[in-house]
């Protein structure tokens, strides 16, 4: 294993790289304290699928070889070890290295092939093609930093602002790192050559990954997205994607590819990729553009839902809204101790739902809310109205959210007075945002609202159906196999649906499944939910739209699998009562 140090020059703390790496403290940044090992990027990558990037970036001819992030020295002394294979002479003087932390040299200078003249301690995104000897490179490898775009502070910031102007690409703010450097890495390439990167899974997902897709599409003959299953760094879960362009300067195509192990991925780096696809059909699997890989039985399966016509968007029966962005819920949304405490009447404060978990069924309730409230949960956000200002527990409210600056926060000085939030109607339904298991839509038996962690439903009921038949479609395998293809993973394994997916999301809809309700709640507060999608699979998609059982039991293996390649091993004990 090898040691990749990533840069840490988006640290408020930091606007030079420190001459040694601390990996056991923390940084301060955007007045949050983060372990310096998550700002570093400082992962443990294994030499071989270093190698084997090198090895296919070089195609089999000694060239220059450079590492834009080279923290560790994994892809440089890979390159060094692949041009003596190659029988290249001198090879020290055909490996070239970029990184912000001047400690990094430590490896270098500890390395019996690299040069330490051939290393330059700026950031790479500020680096321009002519000051960089060796270029321009035949191939480039490496892992660049996956840094958060809140991180990237000042000069940074403004450098890759820059980059993407260069590029003619539109990139939000919200960019992460990772996609400039993707996108800088080209300007330092020989006409012809090939350039292999590690990235996050957030180039199939993000939608700013759209523009860095297209980005390669128009700068290489051939492009592979290969979407890499196993784990390669032992400190985080985070998926990985190798970019694998080659034929640079010539527009071409762009591949979506899916491997489960660094011996799969060598292998189809090695192979042709008709032979690849010709050994995966023989498996009956399909990968989409998002990476996922799924097995035809399945997709066949969900297509036989489909065309019962018993589904409809959920766009056409639903209107879906984020919930109230308060702009500082820590100051806003408090628990019953807390409002005693500062002696905020009650006439001031309004039950709030703001907790996934608090959405035990498939139903919240009054009782269900006053049950989280009782037990210490943030239920109540405070809203005084202009009578209720002058009271001495209200203005010690104002005072301490004043005193900690929260009226200057973006959403609060919006507002006037600051501390006054809008309450939207109440919804008819929450729909989860982010979650470990499927999304979930929950009938809101109460008058309350939701934050912004959760999402508020208005329903636009078709005649003849219930409520209470909408949400037993959306607990239905079917629905849960379509989010886990069309949703995002998120920190931990969670997976996330967007406004946007939500509102092609396909919804079975039985009205006479509405008789099943009752018992399906029930198994879902007992905490049975791998039951409780029995129950609604039965009575929605077997008995309610004729799917036969061993079509829905091809729905349910698909579930199962992708679901535990996206939570990671140390959760996977929480998917049995999930998925069964």
């Amino acid at each position: 294993m090898v040691k990749v140090a990533l840069p840490i020059e988006h640290c408020e703390s930091s606007t030079e790289a420190p001459s040694g790496v601390l990996l056991d403290s923390d940084l301060v940044v955007n007045g949050q304290s983060i372990p310096r090992q998550r700002i570093l990027g400082a992962y443990y990558t294994p030499e071989g699928v270093a190698e084997d990037l090198v090895r296919w970036a070089l195609n089999s001819a000694p060239g220059r070889i450079l590492d834009p992030s080279f923290g560790g020295c994994a892809f440089m002394e890979a390159g060094a070890k692949v041009l003596e294979e190659l029988g290249s002479e001198s090879v020290g003087e055909q490996v070239f290295g970029v990184d912000v932390d001047p400690s990094c040299v430590q490896y270098v200078r500890d390395s019996e092939r690299l040069r330490e003249s051939n290393c330059i301690f700026e950031d790479f995104l500020a680096l321009t093609p002519y000051r960089l000897e060796g270029t321009p490179f035949r191939a480039i490898v490496g892992n660049p930093p996956y840094v958060r775009h809140h991180w990237v502070k000042n000069q940074n910031r403004i450098a890759a602002r820059r980059i993407a102007a260069e590029c003619s690409v539109t990139l939000p703010e919200t960019a992460s790192l990772w996609a400039y450097f993707v996108l800088r890495a080209t300007a330092f390439l020989e006409p012809g050559g090939r350039l292999a990167l590690l990235v996050p899974e957030a180039i199939l997902q993000a939608d700013y990954a759209a523009a860095v897709r297209a980005a390669l599409k128009t700068s290489f003959r051939r492009v592979r997205l290969i979407h890499l299953r196993e784990r390669l760094f032992n400190d985080t879960k985070e998926p990985v994607v190798v970019v694998a362009g080659e034929g640079f300067g010539v527009a071409g195509s762009i591949e979506v590819h899916s491997v489960d192990t660094a011996g799969q991925l060598r292998e189809l780096l090695q192979t042709s990729v008709s032979a690849f696809r010709r050994r995966s059909a023989k498996n009956a699997q399909q990968t989409l553009k998002n990476g996922r890989r799924v097995s035809s039985k399945a997709l066949a399966a969900m297509a036989q839902v489909e065309l019962t016509r018993g589904t409809s968007e959920l766009a056409g029966i639903a209107t879906t809204r984020i919930g109230i962005v308060t702009g500082a819920n820590s100051h806003f949304i408090r628990t019953e101790s807390d409002l005693r405490h500062l002696d905020v009447p009650s006439r001031a404060r309004h039950g709030i739902v703001s907790r996934t978990k608090w959405l035990a069924g498939i139903d919240f309730t009054t009782e269900d809310h006053e049950h989280v409230a009782m037990s210490g949960e943030r239920a109540y956000l405070v809203r005084p109205s202009p009578d209720l200002e002058h009271l001495p527990g209200v203005r010690r409210w104002i005072e301490e959210g004043e005193a900690a600056g929260v009226d200057t926060h973006h959403k609060c000085e919006k507002r006037d007075p600051w501390f006054r939030v809008d309450l939207p109607t109440r919804p008819d339904a929450f729909l989860t945002s982010t979650r470990l298991g499927p999304p979930r839509l929950v009938i809101n038996r109460t008058d309350l609202c939701c934050t912004n962690t959760l999402y508020a439903v208005r329903f636009k009921l078709p005649k003849g159906v219930q409520p209470e038949c909408i949400a037993l479609g959306f607990l239905t395998t079917y629905v849960a196999l379509w989010a886990e293809l069309h949703g995002r993973r998120y920190g931990g394994g969670a997976l996330k649906l967007d406004l946007s997916a939500l509102a092609r999301l396909p919804v079975p809809i039985v009205p006479s499944s509405i008789h099943d309700f009752v018992a399906v709640n029930e198994a879902l507060r007992a905490g049975r939910e791998h039951r409780a999608r029995e129950m609604a699979d039965r009575a929605v998609l077997q008995e309610g739209l004729g799917i036969e059982k061993a079509t829905l039991n091809d729905m349910r293996t698909a579930l199962r699998d992708l679901a535990r390649q996206r939570v990671p091993d140390e959760k996977e004990s929480c998917l049995g009562e999930v998925y069964g």
